[in-house]
């Protein structure tokens, strides 16, 4: 019945959206762009502002998380080690190891298995797995190529990642702060 209920309606939708790009002439760089700059956000806002989430229950995700990117950053580097990787190779090895595409088939899952409280706790799996993504992650990415003194000296590699959690209390925005290259 997991199957039939939670798997199989995401794999059709999925397969709709296959049949649609062969048969049609479907812009998918439109689709792909509205559905990651204005789709996700909103359900990520709608679910988070709606929720009534403790503070502990989002730092122990960003917590869990925390530690499963340190962890996969250890072999990912024993491994790149392991195959004399250069510093880009480990680097890259690294971020692939290290994060992971898990919103946009783990949220509607994660909403069909468990309902609402599945689709809560998913959405705030991926805002802090997004807060590290666009920190953690790119530092790492910019150090592939360059030294970290560089990286923390140099304006415009320099990046500011400001966000407040407050939206699960009081529904407010996310980021507010843009990010900055000054």
């Amino acid at each position: 019945m997991i199957i039939v209920n939670i798997i199989l309606p995401v794999f059709l939708i999925i397969f709709f959206g296959y049949l649609l790009s062969r048969l049609g002439k479907v812009d998918t760089q439109a689709f792909s762009r509205a559905q990651l700059y204005i789709l996700s956000p909103a359900l990520v806002y709608i679910a988070t502002a709606r929720a009534e989430v403790a503070n502990s229950l989002i730092l122990r995700v960003f917590l869990f998380i925390s530690v499963i990117v340190l962890f996969l950053f250890i072999v990912s580097q024993i491994v790149a080690f392991a195959v004399r990787g250069t510093k880009p190779l480990r680097h890259a090895i690294s971020l692939t190891s290290m994060f992971m595409n898990s919103g946009f088939y783990g949220i509607p899952v994660c909403m069909l298995a468990f309902g609402e409280k599945g689709f809560i706790y998913a959405a705030t799996y991926v805002v802090a797995s997004s807060i590290l993504q666009s920190s953690v992650g790119i530092f790492l990415a910019a150090s592939g190529t360059n030294s970290t003194m560089f990286i923390l000296r140099n304006r415009s590699q320099r990046f500011w990642i400001c966000w407040d959690i407050r939206p699960f209390r009081s529904g407010c925005s996310f980021w507010e702060c843009s990010s900055s290259g000054s």
